[in-house]
Formats: C-alpha cells, sequence, structure tokens
C-alpha cells in the first residue's frame, strides 16, 4: 500500500489503559472543548486525560456532542473485544431457553400496583413481581409508553438527555492479507478527520483476510447517504494512505 504524508497509524495488539488524570469543570463540556483544555495542558507539562483517538468511532457521536466526561466510558481499559464464533443466534437462542416469548405484544402501559406491576399490551394483560423495560431510546422518548405512576423527574430527564448516534461498519474482504495477522487494531488519523479512522484485523475470527471499518457521528451521517461504490473508494483511498 502507498504511504501519505498525512499517514499516522497506531496500531496495537492488546488493549490499552487510558489515563483519567486531571479530568476538571471543562470535562462536563463538549469534547471539543476539552481537547482544547488538555492541548493546553500539555504544552504547560500538565497531565491530562489520555488519548481520544479512538473513543469517537465507539460512542457514535462527534467531539461537539459528546461530554469529555464520557471519553472513558466504555474503556477498553478493563477487558478486551469477543467476537461470536458464528452469529449472535446462539446467544439469543441460550438467553430465550425456557422463556414465554410473546411476539407482536406491543406495551402500552406500564402500571405500579400494591402487589406487582401491571403491563398491558394489545394482546393482554400480564402480571408480575417486577418488569424490566428494555425498549430502544426512541420509543422512551416519545412516549409510546404510559408509566403509571409517572417516573421520577429524575429519570425522565435522563431519557430526555440521552442521545443516540450513527455507527456504520464497512467490511472488506482481499484476495490476501497485506497487513499484520498479529495486530487487532490499525488506528488512523488524517486532515479528513473522523473518516475510518478505526480497522479491525478479522482474520483471527473468520480465517479470511478481511479489513472492518468503522464511522460514526457526523462522518458515519454523511456516508450513509454515499453510493457503495464511493463508500468503498473512500475506504480504499485510506487504506492506501496507511504505512501497513
Amino acid at each position: 500500500m502507498g504511504e501519505g504524508p498525512d499517514s499516522v497509524v497506531g496500531a496495537s495488539s492488546r488493549p490499552a489503559p487510558r489515563s483519567s488524570r486531571g479530568t476538571t469543570l471543562w470535562s462536563r463540556r463538549s469534547i471539543l472543548t476539552g481537547l482544547a483544555a488538555a492541548t493546553t495542558m500539555a504544552c504547560t507539562g500538565q497531565r491530562g486525560p489520555g488519548s481520544t483517538t479512538t473513543t469517537i468511532p465507539r460512542v457514535a457521536a462527534g467531539p461537539e456532542a459528546l461530554a469529555f466526561t464520557g471519553v472513558h466510558e466504555g474503556s477498553w481499559s478493563r477487558g478486551g473485544d469477543a467476537v461470536p464464533a458464528t452469529s449472535y443466534r446462539p446467544i439469543v437462542d441460550h438467553l430465550a431457553d425456557g422463556l414465554d416469548i410473546r411476539m407482536g405484544h406491543p406495551v402500552s402501559v406500564v402500571r405500579s400496583e400494591a402487589d406487582g406491576v401491571r403491563v398491558v399490551t394489545d394482546g393482554g394483560e400480564f402480571v408480575g413481581a417486577t418488569v424490566v423495560v428494555t425498549v430502544p431510546l426512541g420509543v422512551l422518548q416519545a412516549g409510546t409508553i404510559r408509566f403509571e405512576p409517572e417516573l421520577p423527574r429524575a429519570k425522565v430527564a435522563a431519557i430526555d438527555s440521552l442521545g443516540m448516534g450513527v455507527m456504520d461498519k464497512v467490511v472488506l474482504r482481499f484476495d490476501e492479507a497485506f497487513w499484520d495477522p498479529d495486530v487487532d487494531l490499525v488506528a488512523y488519523t488524517a486532515d479528513r478527520s473522523g473518516y475510518f479512522v478505526e480497522w479491525y484485523n478479522a482474520v483471527p475470527w473468520t480465517g479470511r483476510p478481511i479489513l472492518v471499518g468503522f464511522n460514526a457521528g457526523r462522518p458515519a451521517a454523511e456516508i450513509e447517504s454515499w453510493s457503495d461504490d464511493e463508500t468503498l473508494d473512500a475506504a480504499l483511498d485510506v487504506l492506501r494512505r496507511i504505512r501497513w
């Protein structure tokens, strides 16, 4: 692959810890504000939070939307990644074993009662000691499900303040691997920030010469409007710039 003057690569074969030292009041603002403060700290010899190069693809948010305190949420410093050997279906089947699962029963009301919880659906009512609500964030924000009594203000505020982002994966299969098969992750930064900044080596868990590229936040939202050919061209352009 060719080299480019804007190519900066960080390759990792195992999880790297991240520092959380120096987090101060500005960390509650956006990452852009935090990066500005971190740059100032670095120039003056102070210690601040660690690298944020790979954070944005992990949370599907742009630096203008994510609080700097979110940099370490979901950090891989406490564990690595795991990939199902075949698909997620065996996991679902295992968790569902022995359960009475009702499909096509949209919930309209979750009502707390003296002796438990009543769930009202289009297909009938169900009573239990406890209910665990795992519907998508958008359903909660839309108020599709009515809670009786209403949820506490703090919980409603938390639901309203959460956001959803866009994260896309591009999976490329080659005739042969041109990269180091022992490297798990390649991080890429360039003048066009945020596009294809993470590439995972899928050889260990597929046995095939496959790279998986990630896009998130505003770049991913833009790529959503591209054709397959445009996406492929952009991905290959980045791969050509990386010093393998």
